[in-house]
């Protein structure tokens, strides 16, 4: 059975536009991608700066003194972040001390 030539046309620029679609689907995903975890890398990496200028080791242990100014994400009230340190003695960390001490109130979860 011959086609005629204008459902070929149609039905060739209909598969090139799927292909370009999909090629270009797949760039564009690929690149924000790329972007998303560069900026979640830059984003943990000051926060690891930041918290390693408020820790002091020394042979009592480790201090850890946060400032709320440089590190505001481990002090909000609704869904702070934690970090954790350990030393030799297995003693846990000041962010996870100030969580223990914040008692979540009515209808709030610790999480």
């Amino acid at each position: 059975m011959m086609r005629s030539i204008k459902a070929r046309l149609l039905l060739g620029t209909i598969g090139a536009m799927a292909v370009l679609l999909i090629v270009f689907a797949v760039v564009v995903y690929e690149a924000m991608q790329r972007s998303h975890l560069t900026d979640f890398d830059e984003l943990l990496g000051s926060t690891v700066r930041a918290t390693c200028g408020s820790v002091d080791q020394n042979e009592e242990g480790i201090k850890c003194d946060p400032d709320e100014r440089e590190l505001p994400e481990f002090f909000r009230t609704a869904r702070p972040d934690y970090f954790q340190l350990w030393d030799e003695k297995r003693e846990n960390s000041c962010s996870i001390n100030i969580a223990q001490r914040r008692k979540p109130g009515k209808g709030r979860r610790p999480f």
